[in-house]
This record gives C-alpha cells, sequence and structure tokens, in this order.
C-alpha cells in the first residue's frame, strides 16, 4: 500500500483560506469567475446530484442535474452559464422535468444554436418499468419540445442507460439499453431526434443488436459522416465473461456491419466499462477495463468498414498488478488517445495517464505516468482534450480526509510533461465538506469548465468553475544571507507565472511584514531587510497569480549580525602641570551601537567598565595630582561582543616648564658667572706653571 504524506497540503491549504476570506474581491477585478466556484442555483431546499456539462459553444457552458427541491423524487433542472460565470436561465435554474417518481441520469448535446438537448431515464413504475426521455432547451432556457419531454420508447420493462451524441443538424442520436423482450435480458436500441423531437427512425427506436444473452451499457461516437458508432458490453458467450462488441449505424438508423454487431474483444475473459471516442474523421477508439490478466486496461482503434487497427482483441494500455478503474479517455487530435484512469487498492488509489499514437504503440512509461500519487484515495477521474495535443483531467481526491474530499486538476502535454503543480491543483479547496462526482467541458486551448456536487452548505448543491490553464505560480529561491546592521540589503525574489502575475504578501517570523501587493511575473520584487535590529529571521513570501492559484511559499533566513569592530581616535602624547585640569578625547565609534570600555593607568584599573555612546567624546579625566609620566590606556567592545584595539596615551605631569634660558639670580646670569670663575682658574694655573719653568 501507497503511504503518502499530506502535511504540507494541508498547511498550505489553512494558509490560502486564511487569504481568501480576507481578499477574494481582489480577484473578482481581474477574472471573472467566483474565485471560490460558482453556484449554479441559489436553491438551499433539497439536493442538487449527478452534474453533467457541456460548453455552450460560446466560452460558456450548460449543466444539467438531478434535482430534489420539489420532494423526495428526482427531477431535471439544468443551468447556462456565460463566460464570464453568470447564471442566464434564471438563479435557479430552468426545469427539464419534473414528472411523478425519479427522473435520473441526464446527458446532453449541443444544439448547435446555444441551448441542448437532454435525455434522461424516466422511472414510471418502481423496479418494473423504466423509459427514456428527451427534451430541448432553447438558447434562453425554454424547452421547446413536450412539457416534461418527449418519450423515447414505449415499450414497457426497463429502458436505461442512456448515451447521447449530437447529429450536426439540430438533432440528436440517443442509444439505451432495453429490456423490452423480458427475462431480463437486454438489447441495445437507437434512435434519431430532429431539432424538433421527431423521431427519424422506428417508433420505439432501430435495434442495433438483439443478440442471446444480455448487451448492456452502450456508449455512442460520431462516425464524422452523419452516422454513429456504437458499443456496448456484451454477454453472448454465456457465463460469468463480458466481451466488448460494436456496431455502425447510418444516418437512417441502418447497422453497416455483421448483423449485431463486431467483436472488438472476445478475449476468454471479462471485458467491462467500455468507452468511446471519434476521431471525426471515421475512426473509432473504443476502451475498457479488461480481466485478462490481474485487471488492466485495453483499447481498440476500428474504422468504418468495421476493420480493427490494433492488435487483435486490443492494445494493452496498462499492465501491473494493482487494480485499475474509472478509466477515460479523450482525443490527441492526431488519431491517438490520452488515457486516464485510476489505480490502487480501494480507498488507496493514485492517478495515472497513457498516449497512445494511432498505429496503437504506447507513447509514454509502458505502466503510464503518474499523475496524482498523494495520500488517501483518487478515483472518479474524468478527461478532455486541451486543444493542443494535450489534456486536462479532473478527479476526486481524497488526500485531506474523510468528509473533505476536493476536486483537482492537472494538465498534461503530449510528451507526459505535467503542467499543473507536482499533484495537480485543487480546483475550489477552501471549503468544508464533499465535492464529488467532477464532469468538464472544452472551453478554450488550455481551458475547461469544471462541475461537481458540493456540500459546503450541509446539503448538496451543483457548483462549477472555469479553469483556465491554472499552472501554479513559482518563485525563486534566494538562499540564507549574513548581513551588518543599518546596511541596505533586499530579498531578490522573483515570481513567475505562465499566465499573468498576482498578489503576494511576506512574514517575518510568522508576523505580517508586507501586506498583500501586486506582483508581475518576471519582476524582481526586491523586498526591503529590516536591518535594524540583531537577530535570525525567517522572512517568508506567500503568493498566487490572478487566477487564484498558489505558487509554494518560499522561506529566506537572514541574519543581521554586527561583525565589525569598534574603533577608536588616537589622541597624541601630553604633559600637563600637577593639579590642573586635563582630559584624554578619546571617542569610540562603531557601525551599530555603542558598548563597554575600561581605562587603565600604568597597568592599573583607572576606570571600571563603563557604558559608551557611538560617536560621543569620553573625556576621560586625567589624574594630574603625581608627577611622572603616566600611560593611559583604553579597552573597548561594542554591544556584539567585537573588540576594538586598544589605544595608549602617554601623559606626563611635571612641576616646571625645563625650556629655554634659565632665569638670572640678583640680576647676574649665572651661566656667565660660571664662565668667568673657569676663565681666572685657568689663567691662574698656566701663571703657576710658566713660574716654575723660569726657576
Amino acid at each position: 500500500m501507497l503511504i503518502k504524506k499530506s502535511l504540507y497540503i494541508k498547511t498550505i491549504l489553512l494558509l490560502i483560506s486564511v487569504f481568501l476570506l480576507q481578499f477574494s474581491f481582489i480577484f473578482a477585478k481581474t477574472h471573472a469567475w467566483n474565485i471560490t466556484a460558482t453556484r449554479v442555483t441559489d436553491i438551499f431546499e433539497g439536493y442538487e446530484e449527478n452534474p453533467q456539462i457541456i460548453s455552450d459553444g460560446s466560452g460558456g457552458s450548460i449543466v444539467v442535474w438531478e434535482d430534489y427541491r420539489n420532494g423526495s423524487w428526482r427531477d431535471i433542472y439544468a443551468q447556462k452559464l456565460d463566460s464570464f460565470g453568470n447564471a442566464l436561465w434564471g438563479e435557479n435554474g430552468t426545469k427539464v422535468s419534473a414528472l411523478a417518481l425519479d427522473q435520473r441520469y441526464p446527458e446532453l448535446v449541443s444544439d448547435d444554436a446555444g441551448g441542448a438537448i437532454i435525455v434522461w431515464e424516466n422511472i414510471v413504475s418502481l423496479n418494473v418499468d423504466n423509459d427514456i426521455y428527451a427534451q430541448r432547451v432553447d438558447s434562453t432556457g425554454n424547452p421547446l419540445w413536450t412539457t416534461n419531454g418527449i418519450r423515447i420508447a414505449t415499450e414497457s420493462l426497463q429502458q436505461m442507460n442512456p448515451s447521447i451524441i449530437p447529429d450536426n443538424s439540430g438533432g440528436a442520436f440517443i442509444t439505451w439499453q432495453d429490456e423490452r423482450t423480458g427475462n431480463n435480458l437486454y438489447d441495445i436500441y437507437a434512435q434519431r431526434l430532429d431539432e424538433n423531437g421527431n423521431a427519424l427512425w422506428d417508433d420505439n427506436g432501430s435495434i442495433v443488436c438483439d443478440a442471446t444473452e444480455m448487451q448492456v451499457i452502450p456508449q455512442i461516437a460520431s462516425d464524422g459522416a452523419n452516422g454513429a458508432f456504437i458499443t456496448w458490453v456484451d454477454t453472448r458467450p454465456g457465463g460469468s465473461n463480458r466481451d466488448i462488441y460494436a456496431q455502425l449505424i447510418n444516418s437512417s438508423g441502418d447497422p453497416q456491419w455483421t448483423l449485431n454487431g463486431i467483436g472488438i474483444c472476445t478475449q476468454g475473459s471479462d471485458q467491462t466499462f467500455v468507452r468511446i471516442i471519434s476521431d471525426n474523421a471515421g475512426n473509432a477508439t473504443i476502451l475498457w477495463e479488461d480481466s485478462r490478466t490481474t485487471g488492466d486496461i485495453y483499447a481498440q482503434r476500428v474504422n468504418t468498414t468495421g476493420i480493427v487497427q490494433w492488435a487483435a482483441n486490443g492494445a494493452p494500455i496498462v499492465q501491473t498488478s494493482a487494480g485499475k478503474s474509472y478509466a477515460e479517455l479523450t482525443n490527441d487530435g492526431n488519431g491517438g488517445a490520452i488515457i486516464a484512469w485510476a489505480q490502487g487498492n480501494p480507498n488507496q488509489r493514485d492517478i495515472y495517464a497513457q498516449h497512445i499514437n494511432s498505429s496503437g504503440d504506447l507513447q509514454w512509461d509502458s505502466n503510464g505516468i503518474e499523475i496524482c500519487t498523494e495520500e488517501e484515495d483518487q478515483r472518479n477521474t474524468q478527461i478532455t482534450h486541451d486543444g493542443v495535443g494535450g489534456a486536462i483531467i479532473v478527479w476526486q481526491d481524497n488526500r485531506r480526509g474523510w468528509q473533505e474530499e476536493d476536486i483537482y486538476a492537472q494538465r498534461i502535454e503530449p510528451d507526459g510533461t505535467t503542467l499543473w503543480g507536482g499533484n495537480g491543483t485543487a480546483i475550489d479547496p477552501l471549503v468544508n465538506g464533499n465535492q464529488l462526482n467532477p464532469q468538464l467541458s472544452f472551453a478554450e486551448v488550455g481551458a475547461v469548465i469544471v462541475t461537481w456536487q458540493d456540500s459546503r452548505t450541509g446539503n448538496t448543491e451543483v457548483y462549477s468553475q472555469y479553469i483556465l490553464d491554472i499552472e501554479n505560480p513559482n518563485s525563486n529561491s534566494p538562499g540564507p544571507a549574513i548581513y551588518e546592521p543599518n546596511s541596505t540589503e533586499t530579498i531578490p525574489w522573483i515570481l513567475i507565472d505562465n499566465f499573468a502575475g498576482g498578489f503576494y504578501r511576506v512574514l517575518k517570523n510568522g508576523s505580517e511584514y508586507l501586506s498583500w501587493t501586486p506582483w508581475t511575473s518576471g519582476s524582481n520584487l526586491n523586498i526591503p531587510i529590516n536591518t535594524s535590529i540583531l537577530g535570525v529571521w525567517n522572512y517568508t513570501i506567500y503568493y498566487n497569480d490572478t487566477l487564484g492559484f498558489w505558487g509554494i511559499p518560499n522561506t529566506v533566513l537572514i541574519s543581521i549580525v554586527d561583525t565589525q569592530n569598534p574603533s577608536s581616535n588616537s589622541p597624541g602624547p601630553a604633559i600637563y602641570e600637577p593639579d590642573s585640569t586635563a582630559s584624554i578625547p578619546w571617542i569610540l565609534t562603531d557601525n551599530f551601537a555603542g558598548g563597554y570600555f575600561r581605562v587603565l593607568k600604568n597597568g592599573s584599573d583607572y576606570i571600571s567598565w563603563t557604558s559608551w555612546t557611538n560617536g560621543l567624546n569620553l573625556n576621560i579625566t586625567i589624574d594630574t595630582s603625581i608627577l611622572g609620566d603616566w600611560n593611559y590606556t583604553v579597552y573597548y567592545y561594542d554591544s556584539s561582543g567585537n573588540w576594538g584595539t586598544p589605544n595608549t596615551v602617554l601623559i606626563s605631569i611635571t612641576e616646571e616648564d625645563l625650556t629655554g634660558s634659565p632665569p638670572s639670580i640678583n640680576g647676574y646670569n649665572p651661566f656667565l658667572l660660571i664662565s668667568g670663575i673657569i676663565s681666572i682658574s685657568f689663567i691662574l694655573i698656566r701663571r703657576k706653571t710658566h713660574m716654575k719653568v723660569k726657576k
């Protein structure tokens, strides 16, 4: 069993919910749809379930659903949303059918005039008689055919599981499984309706297949030439094994291939859950779940002549031991298909996808590529093309836990590159309750409209959302940095989005630092850093784009650290007289703040540790009471513990000034007096010596 982690996702969902409650008005200016999804009706009584959706051909959509507003039985209602998400058919939708008992399982197609043709299953008598009904609703929401719809077949017993496609002439082809022959055995029938609701084939439908045993769950696709491919699950071999069969019918309802259809897969095992698409060029691709080994997925391509194009009994899409379910497919635009499915044990499934080309060759990894491998269960996959060879996939996702299921989406390119996050992007993750049973329709290149049933209010309602290329924005990841206090610094965050800019805010150690601010894709935000306070700070940016899709928050660790040593000026030596008033003009400076200093005098403590202020003159008082030479030395450090270089000043305290000529005594210059005495002594000595020589 896969074990997957969700702490990160849950944390992000909590954060973004706070934002959107406060700032949802911002996005209304840039994206016309409500950022938290549009409810298709304002009715709060009862329940609305099982929505289906198509494009209206003008950038909007038409949604149909089962509705309990009139009591305990389901009725059919519809709503049209324009390209801005505005409801066009009244705030509560338009009534399609409100017959007695249940109307259920609606399907719809475009009428090529801005409206829709809707088909559904109606319970005439519980567990006895079901019929197929249809109704056309015009572009303004008015039903055009008989009130509550026209009955497609009036036969007894059960007609079930209708499937519908447009006939490209304002009408529709409809197929269903039919029990009219009794014995709990079903056959496949079809009917064509024109734009006015008239049946163009046999009154109760044309036979597509009435082989022995049972044929069920028909699916239909256009042949591109006013006919239709129909495929179904068939038990004609008997026993518990089911096969896949198909038939082509022309515009008149006549089968074109072998009576009762051709075998698409008659492998001696069970094949079920069949799906079909057309390339509108005379070929159809059929997909099914296959138990020939361990429960795999197979596909086959067939042309209008009934010749299969790939390997007999189908080409394998995926063959692994894990169970597969909810397989769906869409065209790749080149005759191939992109397939999505859920895989894994029940309640622990993931979403995978595969691309097969027109020749039946797999284009991606043989076991498919991972679309979502989050924890808990992902299921109910739906898929449509993106208009440029890729696909958009939606699914029901339980990663937030029980009773908190969300709808997620992923866009995938033809080469298998995913565009909307590693495990997809939540369409509307901000609400409690379950969002279930997603359906989607193509809107424009890279865009879809998604609808689902939603229990955020306690009841079950239908919501829709326009998803225009929901690739999440992303941020670069500036590294941690250390800066000096009071320096000018910035964080060079650059946010990137494939569509436009958005809004961001910055938290500093969990508190708001910058409030929500617009950003432009690719521009350097250069977020200024507060360097006035020492410490370690976590700067975290939260951001989304103008469509409301979120990037992964990025955190940068910023340390404001004082690493510069303080310094001192260097006063010169000085001589002072005893008992004079003098001071040393030391000035200590630092890049951030002050600190502490002390002064030693000839190595002994003179001033104990005292605080100093950056740039102020200390004016250290000198002791002039004692004669002598004194070394005054200042030791100091700043508030960050950085030490400056000690500075020493030589101070001499002397009694008098010894420079210049000495003063005279009683008017005589002592130098002249001494010089005279020396001169007289020298003369006398020489005279005495001279007299001795004469003798």
